[in-house]
């Protein structure tokens, strides 16, 4: 994940550790032994359900500021870098 998300292992380390410390995911060692396995808590799922409304209200208000072209260019940057927009 690291090197898909760009992220140093160090830093997602410590994404993942605050997320624990909340207690909003649930960590595991891969059956594999090829590292851990993270799972929402059932805390965090209701975080997440809690602040879905506020991102989709934060993505319309980007979307009328930007206007459709503003949008796409946007969406084709974000192509660009990897990141392939998901189409709603």
């Amino acid at each position: 994940m690291p090197g898909r998300c760009t992220l140093r292992k160090s830093t997602l380390s410590l994404d993942v550790e605050l997320l624990q410390r909340n207690r909003w995911v649930e960590v595991e060692e891969d059956p594999e032994g090829r590292g851990q396995q993270l799972r929402l808590s059932s805390a965090g799922a209701a975080m997440l359900e809690a602040i879905v409304p506020a991102w989709e209200g934060a993505q319309r208000q980007v979307a009328e500021l930007l206007g459709k072209s503003g949008v796409a260019v946007a969406h084709e940057a974000a192509g660009k870098l990897g990141f392939p927009a998901r189409q709603t």
